[in-house]
């Protein structure tokens, strides 16, 4: 619903900022020996090997499941929430695939600030649909 938090994006929030805080390696986290900073899918190229988390898939799965929860129809989103919901599916994926973003986000203050802009653009999406 537009202008309140729904019911859905308060238990699926959490699991977002969780999972975005593994994911960019500002915290570690295992459930029943289950490390979930663990990759998930590996792709390598000439000299460059680009992991994806399952944190990230976790990440990315909670943001689509409060993004399907407040809207129905694409049509109904407006341009800043397109742009919203692109650059935090982008803070999420992006890094393994770019190097230079990988490498800056290891340092754990602009984890953090990684991890705020996240849940910024989670928080906004969920509250704006």
């Amino acid at each position: 619903m537009q202008g309140k938090f729904d019911l859905d994006d308060v238990v699926v929030s959490p699991l977002f900022v969780l999972s975005s805080a593994i994911a960019t390696g500002l915290i570690s986290f295992s459930l029943f020996g289950f490390d979930f900073a663990s990759t998930a899918f590996q792709f390598a190229s000439e000299n460059y090997k680009t992991t994806i988390s399952y944190a990230s898939i976790i990440s990315v799965l909670a943001l689509l499941a409060a993004y399907a929860s407040n809207r129905r129809d694409l049509s109904q989103m407006t341009n800043v929430e397109r742009w919203i919901t692109l650059a935090t599916i982008g803070l999420v994926l992006f890094p393994p695939f770019m190097p230079l973003l990988e490498g800056m986000l290891s340092n754990q203050i602009a984890g953090l600030v990684a991890v705020i802009v996240q849940a910024g653009g989670f928080y906004s999406l969920s509250y704006a649909g």
